[in-house]
């Protein structure tokens, strides 16, 4: 099933997006909605089989089928659905469910793009790209969206914008994000302060990894707290103003104070992550994110030039569990995992 796409490579870990030395990728998602169906936690089988037939011929009408997969969640197993929301295809903090027909995800040859059927609500729609882009991913989104709305009845109230599962998305149903790399800022203990601030703005910063009250691997997801009451352009507008004029300044300050004030630090911090890196046999994730967090400062630090982004970023990604397991072919456990994500960095930075 699934499996095809690990060796393709997903459009946004290219790292050639503006500000990929902080910025790993940017993202946006539309909630959408039939006014003729419950949503979906309310649907009958009956009445989510009706929902994704209707999708499906409108994906076809469109000949985005030509140019993707249409994969049912009853044909993919957990570990599938694992791997999708580990490579942001999928919302990876609430699985949609493989019990019932009727539900699937349309996936972009180049991972670019995702559509999930009958997930919280009828329709989501996923767009990714690389760097801090946000205003490009929003252009393809926003089109695909027109597009769709030429051919079916999205739910939509001229008071309360566009009706979705949870309240909370009511309005333009929009969330835009970028996921941020901020060892740093977190090194010198001001990620406390930052993201207080960025509450201020009505933006929400969140560890994409918890690990004890703090972001393992220093990744942090940025996005917007409010849908309703800002045109989807402002919402964008004003998240991207947020992300180059107040984070990427100060991380790049944080570094540049890190590599003046405490050299022999950044030159420990590389050297003992290549040590690791090149000689460990077992590596646990959170510590696979340590290592990786302070490889990717050496290379933005200048310190590792035979190290690139795109390798950081792709080991990003294949390092996490379910994408191990797909190597593997089945699930494992800890320690077959911890061997072969060793394993996986000795490969690339050796």
């Amino acid at each position: 099933m699934v499996e095809t796409l690990l060796d393709t490579r997903a459009a946004w870990v290219s790292a050639t997006g503006p500000d990929d030395d902080v910025a790993l990728c940017s993202g946006c998602r539309l909630l959408r909605n039939f006014s003729d169906f419950p949503f979906p936690g309310q649907c009958s089988n009956a009445d989510a089989k009706s929902i994704e037939e209707r999708v499906l011929g409108a994906l076809e009408g469109l000949n985005y089928l030509s140019t993707g997969k249409y994969w049912p969640f009853v044909e993919l197993s957990d570990m599938e659905l694992r791997f999708l929301g580990e490579r942001r295809l999928l919302p990876s903090e609430s699985l949609p469910s493989r019990e019932r027909d009727g539900g699937g995800v349309y996936v972009a040859d180049d991972q670019s793009m995702a559509i999930v059927v009958n997930g919280e609500n009828h329709l989501e729609l996923r767009a990714l790209g690389a760097g801090l882009c946000l205003q490009g991913v929003w252009t393809r989104l926003n089109l695909v969206d027109d597009r769709l709305s030429v051919l079916l009845d999205f739910a939509f109230s001229t008071r309360l914008g566009y009706l979705t599962a949870r309240l909370g998305d009511l309005g333009t149903a929009l969330d835009g994000s970028v996921l941020l790399h901020l060892p740093a800022l977190a090194a010198q203990g001001e990620i406390p302060r930052l993201a207080e601030t960025v509450r201020e703005k009505r933006h929400l910063m969140q560890p994409l990894f918890h690990q004890r009250g703090h972001a393992a691997g220093d990744v942090y997801r940025v996005s917007n707290i409010s849908t309703l009451g800002r045109s989807e352009e402002e919402i964008l507008f004003h998240l991207r103003n947020l992300v180059s004029g107040e984070i990427l300044v100060r991380e790049r300050d944080a570094r540049a104070r890190l590599a003046s004030e405490a050299p022999l630090r950044l030159e420990d911090l590389v050297g003992r992550a290549v040590g690791t890196a090149r000689g460990a046999r077992l590596i646990e994730f959170r510590e696979a994110l340590s290592v990786w967090s302070s490889l990717r400062l050496g290379v933005s630090s200048g310190m590792l030039e035979a190290v690139t982004f795109q390798s950081l970023n792709e080991t990003f990604l294949s390092c996490q569990q379910a994408h191990l397991e797909m190597r593997h072919g089945q699930p494992a456990d800890e320690a077959t995992l911890n061997a072969e994500r060793a394993e996986l960095f000795r490969g690339r930075f050796s």
